[in-house]
Formats: C-alpha cells, structure tokens, sequence
C-alpha cells in the first residue's frame, strides 16, 4: 500500500548544509543570479511558487498510488519496461539493481494514451493525469531554463528551452514507488526515538538499502517531485552526500548531463541517490526534459574563450543517449566526450 508519512533515513558520510530554494514569484533578474549560482555550486535547487496547480498534482499522485497498490501480476501487465512501461528493481539494461518499481513513460500524448491501456481501469483518466502534468512541469522546465540563459548573458536566451519544445523532444516522464524494507525477523525492533533521529540512526538496520544507485541524469534538466518522505540525497564534490528534506509543495531540479556540456561545464550535474525509507513508501514523479535525438549538442560560442576553452566535442542526443544505455548507472558519460580525452587517444594511437 503506497503511504505517504514521513520516516527519517540514516546514510553514511552525510551533512545537513541549507539547499537553495529559488522563488518563481520574485524579480526575475534575482531569480536568474540565483539559480547560476545554484547550478553552478550545486547543480540542484528547490523551486516554490511555481505555478503548478495542487490539483493536476494530486491527480497524478492519486493514479500514482492506485496503479502501485495493485498486486505485481496486475502492474506486470504494463511491462516490461523495455525501455517503457512497468519495471520492478532492474534499472536499465546493464544489471543495475535497486529496491524500487517505476512506470518509464514517453511524454508524447499519443504514446501515453495508448500505454495508459495496459496500466489503469481508466485509460483515459490516466491518460489525462499524466498529460496534465508533464505540460504544466514542462512549462515550469522552460522558465527556468529561460532564466539560466538570461543569468548566463548568453544572447539567444531560448538556446536551452527550445530544444524541449521542439514537436520531436526526446524527454521522458517517469513515476517511482520506492516500498518500505521487509519487516525485520520476528521479535520486530522497536521504533527509532527521537534521539535515533537526530542523530540519523534506525534501529531496524545499521543503513538502509539503496532504492535508486548513486547517477546524474543525461538529459538537460530534471524536475523531481515526491511525497512527505525522506529518501533524496546529492553529493557534494568533497565526497559527502546532503539529504534533501522532503517537500511535497515544492519541485527539486537538478542540472543533466546535456546542461553541463551546453554550458562548458559552469553548470554542475549533480550525482545523486534514493535511499529506501524502513517504514514507509515513497512516491516521486521525475520529469527529465530532453532535446531531439537529432539534436547537436554544443557550446554557445559565447562561453567560450581563450581563458575557458570548450570542454566537450559537439555530439548528438542519440549519440549521448546510446553511450549512456550502454554503461551502468554510476558510469560518467561526459567523460567519453571530453575534448582532453580525444586528445589523449589521438596520441595513443600516434
């Protein structure tokens, strides 16, 4: 049964630092200076005020928790998620294991309608959730994607966002239910203190099993939402991980792969997890706003100079995405596609 209570989570080398929290209703220059600086130290931030009405939420969350309360011979019907559809524990298609069930969906109408088939009693209703949802989420990716231009002074300030509004946008829609960890053997642990919580124990077990592995997302931008349970951590550049409370009226974004390559790596896409909670289930609604497969990825020649030479070579999506499918979870792609890296096989080869 999908809950929606809040649990403390526990996770090795954690620190509590504030998070950036941006504003969507404040001056727009503000906004703009600070979610660079966000992307730039972090490459994740929480927005508020984003203009997503309660209801299209609700109404996604509602679909959420009917279609993962049913019995797994039920939601097997909409899978396997090759790559759409329902998936239970197997993460893509390299042996990347965790303790969550997800629905993977094509953000296009079509595709939803006719996969909203195998998923609900209600297709329609379903349909129509999911399709409210990722055009009001979408809008809310191309303001902000707008406003990282105009914070970076690049002259084209659609040069992100348009490549998500293009009618061929590869992005995806995807919903995870990560179940509580099996009961511990009989006679049960008692329930954490509030003193456990404070210093990030629990009783049941010395660390919680891992729901989602530690990644960056490949696309340009995520946006995440989820309910009143704790799970979602990103990790620092000094090795820490920081656990990102739980907001149910606030999105979490996160920068991608595509974002730090555009930007000639100002931008940071951020590694992170979701740790599975003890005792009670966590539902999260990802949104990942991806370009055209056709799409050239490249540097704005405007950030680029002799001082801050192009890190990446120019690549396509299909090009970045079928080098992403093709490594584990935890795997850096952009790696593949530094400009040093070439370099350096060019001279192994001499």
């Amino acid at each position: 049964m999908v809950v929606a209570s809040p649990t403390p989570v526990c996770s090795d080398r954690i620190q509590d630092i504030e998070l950036p929290v941006i504003d969507l209703s404040g001056e727009r220059s503000k906004m703009s200076s600070l979610i660079v600086k966000a992307c730039e130290e972090y490459g994740f931030f929480k927005v508020i005020n984003h203009g997503v009405p309660l209801d299209v939420i609700a109404k996604l969350e509602q679909e959420s928790i009917s279609f993962f309360s049913k019995s797994l011979s039920e939601k097997e019907k909409a899978g396997p998620a090759i790559p759409f559809g329902y998936g239970c524990k197997n993460i893509g298609f390299n042996g990347d294991l965790g303790e969550v069930e997800y629905l993977l969906l094509n953000t296009n109408p079509h595709s939803i309608a006719q996969r909203s088939k195998t998923i609900s009693n209600d297709p329609r209703r379903f349909s129509s959730a999911v399709c409210g949802y990722i055009e009001a989420v979408r809008g809310v990716a191309c303001e902000l994607l707008d406003l990282m231009a105009e914070g970076l002074w690049v002259p084209d300030t659609s040069v992100f966002s348009k490549l998500i509004m293009d009618v061929d946008s590869d992005s995806i829609f995807r919903l995870n239910h990560y179940p509580p960890l099996p009961l511990s053997p009989s006679p049960p642990p008692p329930p954490p203190s509030m003193e456990d919580y404070n210093n990030n124990k629990d009783k049941s077990s010395n660390k919680p099993k891992v729901g989602f592995g530690e990644h960056s997302d490949p696309q340009i931008l995520t946006i995440l939402r989820s309910n009143d349970v704790p799970g979602l951590q990103i990790s620092l550049n000094n090795g820490l991980w920081v656990p990102v409370p739980p907001d149910p009226t606030a999105f979490c974004v996160n920068v991608g792969d595509v974002l730090q390559a555009m930007t000639n790596g100002r931008f940071v896409s951020v590694r992170h997890k979701a740790l599975s909670n003890s005792y009670k289930s966590r539902l999260s609604m990802a949104y990942f706003a991806a370009p055209p497969l056709h799409a050239r990825i490249s540097v704005p020649v405007d950030m680029v100079s002799p001082l801050r030479p192009c890190l990446y070579r120019p690549f396509t999506w299909a090009e970045f995405k079928k080098a992403a499918y093709s490594l584990r979870l935890g795997d850096s792609r952009l790696d593949l596609f530094r400009i040093q890296q070439q370099t350096d096989q060019d001279q192994d080869l001499a």
